[in-house]
């Protein structure tokens, strides 16, 4: 075979892997760009979807709690309690009386997770931008007095946000339950507590 045949053969040969990788990287590159769109667009999906079963679930609390008798029905607990006059005793001296209980451990929480710390607000509120203004306000509140203030939602946690919740309102020093969706409501319904 002819040197300048083996040659062409040679160069046609490496034109064609040449193209090959090119085609090869180029449809990697397409399918990765799709691929971080599609993320992309399932996670503004699943944004959506949550959002919505929100304000269905602020719709059906209101629905729940329309009248006098559901929202008796809805409170029955805290209407209970309340008649029952038990006194909870709280330890001002600081050394907690908690004790490590099989459902604290299961939640990773740890003695030094029971150790109050001074100045920790917790505020426990709906995770919903109908919600954000109210917390803003305690926040800016807190802060001029001097006391740190945290939601249960500002720790970045890769996994359930159940434990470190709990974490938060074993160590904090006071906390505040927003239950501003539920004022109208409590004040209609204020002669329920006397």
């Amino acid at each position: 075979m002819p040197e300048y045949l083996t040659l062409v053969l040679t160069v046609t040969v490496v034109g064609m892997v040449c193209s090959l990788i090119t085609f090869a990287a180029s449809a990697l590159y397409a399918n990765l760009k799709k691929s971080r769109y599609d993320i992309k667009k399932n996670m503004a999906m699943l944004g959506h979807m949550r959002e919505s079963l929100e304000r269905k679930m602020y719709k059906l609390n209101d629905k729940l709690l329309i009248n006098d008798e559901r929202w008796k029905d809805v409170n029955h607990l805290l209407i209970g309690t309340r008649h029952n006059n038990k006194s909870i005793s709280i330890d001002v001296e600081g050394s907690s009386k908690i004790e490590l209980s099989n459902f604290l451990i299961s939640n990773g929480i740890t003695k030094s997770d029971l150790v109050v710390e001074k100045g920790l607000v917790l505020v426990l509120t709906p995770f919903h931008v109908r919600m954000d203004k109210d917390f803003r306000e305690i926040r800016e509140t807190c802060s001029s007095v001097g006391l740190k203030c945290l939601r249960g939602d500002e720790n970045h946690v890769t996994s359930d946000i159940f434990p470190e919740i709990l974490r938060l309102i074993l160590k904090a020093d006071l906390i505040i339950a927003n239950i501003t969706a539920l004022a109208v409501k409590l004040s209609l319904h204020s002669d329920s507590f006397a």
